[in-house]
């Protein structure tokens, strides 16, 4: 398998890990667990307009 193959099943987790570092150094308003649920919620559509 190609080493730089991303599986689909991980993808949630890295959107979520990137958009978070993103946010995490910007001036992006709202407390942190609101921020995180928008986070997740991005990853979450971004992953099944992926697997569709």
């Amino acid at each position: 398998m190609n080493q730089s193959h991303i599986s689909l099943s991980s993808l949630p987790r890295i959107l979520h890990s990137a958009i978070a570092d993103f946010y995490a150094t910007s001036d992006y308003p709202g407390d942190t667990g609101r921020k995180c649920e928008w986070i997740h919620c991005i990853g979450m559509e971004a992953a099944r307009a992926i697997l569709k």
